[in-house]
């Protein structure tokens, strides 16, 4: 009887768990890289809407 081979074969194995690691990170990065993207608009959006009501204050 032939033995049936593993599902991945233990030399792809280390190539496998890289590409998974490299993935995972990745997708880490996009998210921070994301809510950093966020948060400098939010900041600028804030400011400019400071901006706009100390110029209408000084108006009236």
């Amino acid at each position: 009887m032939v033995p049936k081979p593993p599902a991945i074969s233990p030399t792809k194995l280390p190539a496998l768990l890289v590409l998974v690691a490299g993935l995972c990170l990745a997708v880490l990065l996009a998210v921070e890289t994301k809510r950093s993207q966020q948060d400098a608009l939010e900041r600028e959006l804030r400011k400019l809407a400071q901006d706009r009501a100390e110029l209408i204050r000084g108006q009236v």
